[in-house]
């Protein structure tokens, strides 16, 4: 298949080299440019060099414009596939491609929309995460699911732990979802609105410790956040 990728940092990456392993005919993939943001420095694998080392065409920009829409059409792909794409698509541009476009979120939607998902995902409490592979709607990880790949949690996993194994979901998910859609047997799921949750982008509050918490709820709070991501921390 012809294939649009969008992403960013190492999520970005794997997804890229996961088509390129398959097979797929990549013929354009849009990423952010580098940034020295803290957060963003995470993780920080870059799509760009992966896309030039493979001699795929490579547009950088903070967010889509008419020039990239401009780009992706002249690219003609069958589908866009995007992982870690931190800006709004227009509609303009998801529904452009015949199978449109496939978003991965690392949580088995409807569960974790939104950010972080594997760390709030431990912090809460789950006994599983995954990836899901779901069609890109008007809303934030809303749309039909496609494929869904999940792994228990452990009791001594570490969020660092939960992140790299969720990493290694792509390429077999990414798989099942283009060979579902190249072979016509792909079969959409509507998300179940009323088991959403959302979770917002965290932030240094979010790693203060409130000790009127259970000693099990704290200790998960230390694992899940591992180095490189700002520890747990308290005040005396």
């Amino acid at each position: 298949m012809r294939v649009v990728s969008f992403g960013y940092q190492t999520w970005g990456c794997r997804t890229l080299q996961a088509l390129i392993d398959l097979d797929h005919d990549v013929v354009l993939a849009v990423t952010h440019p580098a940034s020295g943001h803290s957060y963003k420095a995470i993780w920080s694998e870059s799509v760009e060099d992966l896309a030039r080392e493979h001699g795929v065409p490579v547009h950088l920009t903070e967010r889509v414009d008419t020039a990239t829409i401009d780009l992706v059409k002249r690219a003609e792909p069958d589908v866009i596939v995007v992982n870690s794409w931190y800006t709004w698509m227009p509609p303009e541009l998801y529904t452009l491609p015949p199978h449109g476009t496939l978003n991965l979120h690392d949580s088995l939607l409807p569960k974790f929309t939104g950010f972080s998902p594997v760390l709030w995902a431990l912090i809460s409490g789950e006994t599983e995460f995954g990836l899901t592979v779901h069609r890109m709607d008007d809303g934030l990880d809303s749309g039909d699911i496609l494929i869904q790949h999940s792994l228990p949690i452990g009791p001594t996993d570490t969020g660092t732990d939960l992140v790299l194994r969720g990493l290694d979901l792509i390429p077999g998910a990414l798989r099942d979802a283009l060979t579902a859609l190249e072979s016509g047997t792909a079969v959409w799921r509507p998300q179940d609105k009323a088991q959403r949750t959302y979770f917002h982008k965290r932030c240094e509050r979010d790693s203060l410790v409130d000790w009127s918490w259970p000693a099990s709820d704290l200790e998960r709070f230390v694992r899940a956040l591992s180095d490189p991501y700002p520890r747990a921390f308290t005040r005396y």
